[in-house]
């Protein structure tokens, strides 16, 4: 997507939100990459526990199946997933250390976490702050 809006003079940002109405609105599914398959690699960069690890694929699961993660970086959603599960769970793992662990701002893990609550709520987990 980067290489898309550099070529188009547009911002990555403005291009994912275009993207995300556009495969709204027709209705269609496109291959997205599977931020499951980065969960574990970011896990171990970072130093959360097996048990967060777990939660956090679950959450995935459960945001893919809502449809959350269309457009979205699958590295801001793994860490995102992971510092929601280490928050349900009371796990201590920092937030900088995901986002350096993922390749993305503590921000992105931010915004992402908003989206992925929705998720967490469906599955009956506890809201966190």
């Amino acid at each position: 997507m980067s290489e898309i809006a550099k070529a188009s003079g547009m911002s990555r940002k403005l291009l994912a939100h275009y993207y995300r109405a556009l495969v709204r609105s027709l209705d269609v599914t496109m291959a997205i990459e599977d931020p499951l398959k980065r969960v574990s690699k970011i896990a171990s960069r970072a130093g959360a526990d097996s048990q967060t690890e777990m939660l956090a694929g679950k959450i995935l699961r459960e945001a893919i199946r809502l449809r959350v993660n269309v457009g979205k970086d699958p590295d801001g959603l793994a860490a995102a997933a992971l510092d929601l599960a280490a928050r349900i769970r009371g796990s201590m793992v920092m937030q900088r250390d995901l986002a350096k662990a993922a390749g993305v701002s503590e921000v992105t893990i931010r915004s992402r976490m908003r989206d992925l609550k929705a998720a967490a709520k469906s599955l009956g987990l506890p809201d966190v702050a």
